[in-house]
């Protein structure tokens, strides 16, 4: 309005300017411009102040170690850097916002989402939306908590979707200024960052949680499993050798001692290296003597020597009884 005034004047008839009383006239353009330059100078000040108290949040709310500090955190700084006297943080839900208590007592509110028309704006179009009483009147549940019908709503956008709303408002009941709308988008921006990135450290926190207690979880298991082990090898150990079979037994007659030991470890399912490194003789040895056993017992391989073994047992045993 002030540019157009100035453009009126000068363009107007030069008798304004050189005519009767041009002195007074001049003077009084003189002071409008003055009044206009510390206007600015005024506005400016005050934008570079408000830019000053939002460096000075963003630094405390980067001390937040949770989401529910931050949260705290940031009410303050709207109230108290910002001036709003209403400040609510909801967290959006599939079918409701749940609103967060600011001061930390543990209460919550539930608005349903399907009583709340600029917040279902503000989540559509991710932008900050002012409430009018006839445009757009404000939500039910949000108007008696806030005690306000004109307020600003904002988003809070975490990996491309809104995940909470911040809402201000003043006690004057007057609509929400420019100002005010420029300031919150600021500040719902940083907030955003913020809290995306608490988010994902909870996340990455809370998957570490998980992996340590799965691992604890399998080492657990892989004791429970070495335990069982011990207890069989244990088991193994105590039971009873491989019966031997007598000296006169037709299955053993025609082998010699060194036959005989090798015949009871291989009966006993010992491999030949097993059998070599206890009769302290090579393998080739070992496999020489198995060769022998076979041919004198008459069996084709280890396991029909074992089976012939089995059945040699089982007449003694029935012969003993």
């Amino acid at each position: 309005m002030a540019d157009n005034v100035i453009k009126r004047v000068i363009a107007s008839d030069r008798d304004i300017w050189y005519g009767p009383g041009a002195d007074a006239r001049r003077a009084v353009l003189v002071d409008f411009l003055h009044a206009q330059i510390e206007a600015r100078e005024c506005h400016d000040d005050s934008r570079a102040r408000q830019v000053r108290e939002l460096t000075a949040s963003i630094r405390r709310l980067r001390d937040a170690r949770s989401v529910q500090q931050l949260v705290r955190r940031a009410c303050v700084e709207l109230r108290d850097a910002f001036g709003f006297d209403h400040v609510l943080v909801s967290f959006v839900e599939e079918d409701a916002y749940v609103v967060e208590d600011a001061r930390g007592s543990g209460c919550v509110s539930v608005v349903p989402r399907s009583e709340c028309p600029p917040e279902q704006r503000c989540v559509a179009e991710q932008r900050t939306i002012p409430t009018w009483e006839m445009d757009l009147p404000p939500a039910r549940g949000y108007r008696d908590i806030l005690g306000t019908v004109h307020y600003l709503v904002a988003p809070i956008i975490a990996a491309g979707r809104v995940v909470a709303l911040v809402h201000v408002g003043r006690a004057d009941g007057y609509p929400a200024r420019d100002a005010d709308r420029d300031m919150v988008d600021a500040f719902t921006s940083v907030f955003s960052v913020l809290l995306e990135r608490m988010l994902n450290v909870e996340r990455v926190e809370s998957q570490r949680v998980a992996i340590a207690r799965a691992a604890a979880l399998a080492a657990e298991r892989a004791d429970r499993l070495a335990a069982a082990a011990i207890s069989l090898e244990i088991d193994r150990e105590d039971a009873a050798e491989p019966a031997a079979l007598p000296a006169d037994s037709p299955l053993v007659a025609a082998l010699s001692e060194r036959e005989r030991q090798v015949f009871e470890r291989l009966v006993a399912g010992a491999s030949n290296a097993e059998i070599a490194e206890e009769l302290v003789i090579t393998v080739e040895t070992v496999k020489t003597h198995v060769k022998r056993i076979l041919r004198k017992i008459g069996a084709v391989n280890r396991s029909e020597a074992i089976a012939l073994y089995l059945d040699e047992i089982g007449k003694s045993r029935s012969a003993f009884q």
